[in-house]
């Protein structure tokens, strides 16, 4: 099934640059081309909604098409992807602290495992601490009724059993 999936994907991107493969010599060329494709509306092919493509990210499919083939252009798994976790003490210091501190932003918050020592800004990075606090509804939620910060209503900030 994600096989498929990955090969419709595969098909609906060299549709795309199916025009810029097969140009003829004195045609415009190739970067007025680029930018001629990105003006256009696609229907994605796995949920069908409308999007809009960089003339970039076309180039860089058309790169892709031309070293490695069809293959090439279907999406490859991340080789990082879940192999970066919070240690329980951080984690639950963050729970701590917003539960504590609603208003603070994550930045402080942060700044404050800093303080305590309990994150020597490296281990685990920045960008995974803004994805654990985001996935756990540690974010502050910009606006409220009142105009004032406050917590997400969509779940509770609980420490993970």
């Amino acid at each position: 099934m994600q096989d498929d999936r990955q090969m419709d994907l595969a098909l609906w991107r060299y549709g795309i640059i199916s025009p810029l493969l097969h140009r003829d010599a004195n045609d415009v060329q190739l970067c007025e081309m680029l930018a001629v494709v990105s003006q256009s509306s696609y229907i994605h092919p796995h949920d069908g909604r409308y999007v809009t493509l960089s003339a970039e990210a076309i180039r860089k499919w058309l790169y892709r098409f031309n070293h490695g083939g069809l293959g090439a252009l279907c999406d490859k798994q991340r080789s990082d992807k879940g192999t970066h976790d919070v240690p329980a003490p951080l984690a639950n210091e963050m729970f701590e602290l917003r539960l504590a501190h609603p208003r603070w932003t994550l930045s402080l918050m942060l700044r404050e495992l800093v303080e305590r020592q309990l994150w020597d800004e490296t281990r685990p990075s920045r960008s995974t601490l803004y994805r654990f606090a985001r996935n756990n509804n540690l974010m502050l939620l910009r606006y409220c009724t009142l105009g004032l910060p406050c917590l997400k209503i969509h779940g509770t900030a609980s420490p993970p059993s």
